[in-house]
């Protein structure tokens, strides 16, 4: 959505799966889930429509089509707009620019040899551990 409205309402599909190279379906499906659950928790009204549109190349006699762009319409891009300035000035995220860490990994801050305990076990206990 943060693309679409960047790029003043109408970006190029090519341009959002260079973003998303493991496809559109993702995105699109979280907006959809999104939209359904405001609209289940009364946040905006039944019959709200998503403010992301389809625009798909080609005519119905070539049967499948693949999207060609995204759309979101004129009255649309200034709420969404003031929504993601209102989302960037709110939300501190701290700045990285690396690898994400193994969750298996030991932190840093502990010893080779601590005895710092296990997410995963070689051998998982049969029965539970509670203490008498």
């Amino acid at each position: 959505m943060r693309l679409v409205v960047e790029a003043d309402g109408h970006l190029e599909a090519g341009v959002l799966r260079e973003a998303f190279p493991r496809g559109l379906r993702g995105p699109t499906v979280a907006l959809t889930y999104a939209l359904k659950r405001g609209v289940k928790h009364g946040w905006w009204p039944e019959g709200t429509e998503a403010p992301v549109t389809v625009v798909y190349g080609g005519g119905p006699q070539d049967g499948w089509r693949q999207a060609s762009a995204y759309e979101m319409s004129g009255e649309d891009l200034p709420v969404f707009r003031a929504a993601l300035a209102h989302y960037d000035a709110t939300t501190s995220r701290a700045p990285w620019d690396e690898e994400a860490p193994s969750v298996f990994a030991v932190h840093p801050s502990w010893a080779a040899d601590a005895d710092a305990p296990r997410a995963l076990y070689d051998d998982p206990p049969t029965a539970p551990n509670f203490p008498d």
